[in-house]
């Protein structure tokens, strides 16, 4: 089966406001100027093990701030370090005191040759499976790996197991379904969430077959794909005055013009016959004569439209369905046209 993956590389805001007691606390405790209140506060709230990469991002960013107020700048450089980590974009305040942005300007130097938190999530469908691999940790944040599976709309399942540098890559097992929806953590010592892929609302899926249902079949076979048979393009539909019944009813009236015409011709003929046996003069012979020659001459031409109409309109009707066609023939000597079509 194919495999399918995702990298993620955490981007989140430092300054996005959050509904968390404890952070509130340590808020409220800097605003009064309580850094050790403050302090307290933000081990409490990182100690909760319920935070997740944007929560975690403003708890450094205050830990960082406090311990720089206080004098402790390796201590807020570290901060810094791993607010950066999961918010690699993150700045400080505009006016903040020289006294903080100089352990925040450190851990932004050390992003110029480091990498922030990064993980791959690779998932294959036949065993159903997920194999998590750490691309970045800088600071060896990462402690598990966690997995929420739901499988064909059942509760929810956890699956957790432990990294470290030496086994950046893991793979988890799941249970087998039809239709698998995944989520996907690194978490640090506490549970916290330092990289997510995936969520409630817009799992990770992997769509698979149920599970065997007989004890000597490990997993079932891949549902058949039903062969779609194409439906080929409807013949084109030519245009109404390209209708060979157009051409044709044409031709009908142009024979009709022609016959008309020629029997003027003919009574042209008689009547000649007649002046002369009667003697009549000269000039009534040949204005009949004039007249017959002029009957004759449209005679002529409307017989001629009407054999070209009448063979526009076999050539019409031979060639309506799309599918049939004129083609050239090398033919010994010479060529020739060939049509191809249905009668």
């Amino acid at each position: 089966m194919g495999r399918a993956h995702v990298v993620l590389a955490l981007v989140v805001c430092a300054s996005t406001a959050h509904a968390d007691p404890a952070l509130d606390k340590a808020r409220a405790a800097i605003d009064a100027s309580d850094y050790l209140a403050a302090r307290s506060a933000l081990a409490d709230a990182l100690a909760t093990g319920d935070n997740g990469p944007d929560e975690l991002a403003e708890i450094y960013r205050l830990t960082g701030t406090i311990a720089a107020g206080l004098g402790d700048g390796p201590a807020a450089t570290d901060a810094f370090e791993r607010m950066l980590a999961l918010a690699p974009h993150a700045t400080l305040p505009a006016g903040t005191s020289p006294k903080i942005t100089r352990p925040f300007s450190a851990a932004q130097a050390f992003y110029k040759t480091h990498q922030p938190v990064q993980i791959k999530v690779d998932t294959a469908a036949s065993p159903p499976s997920v194999t998590i691999t750490v691309v970045a940790d800088p600071l060896h944040m990462i402690a598990s790996a966690h997995a929420v599976v739901r499988v064909d709309g059942s509760r929810d399942q956890t699956l957790d197991k432990h990294v470290d540098a030496s086994t950046p890559t893991i793979v988890l097992g799941l249970p087998a379904g039809r239709r698998i929806d995944l989520r996907v953590s690194a978490r640090d010592d506490h549970g916290n969430r330092l990289a997510e892929v995936g969520t409630a609302d817009v799992p990770l899926v992997i769509v698979g077959s149920a599970p065997a249902t007989t004890a000597t079949t490990a997993t079932a076979a891949t549902p058949p794909i039903a062969a779609v048979q194409a439906t080929p393009p409807p013949p084109h539909r030519r245009s109404e005055l390209l209708a060979w019944w157009l051409y044709g009813g044409a031709a009908l009236g142009a024979a009709a013009v022609g016959s008309v015409f020629g029997y003027e011709v003919y009574q042209a003929h008689d009547q000649l016959q007649s002046l002369a046996a009667a003697g009549k003069p000269e000039s009534d012979a040949k204005a009949v004569e004039s007249r017959g020659d002029r009957d004759a001459l449209i005679s002529n031409i409307a017989f001629a439209a009407a054999g070209a109409l009448a063979i526009t309109t076999v050539i019409l009707y031979v060639t309506h369905d799309s599918r049939e066609h004129l083609a050239p023939a090398p033919m010994s000597g010479g060529g020739g046209v060939v049509w191809e079509g249905r009668f």
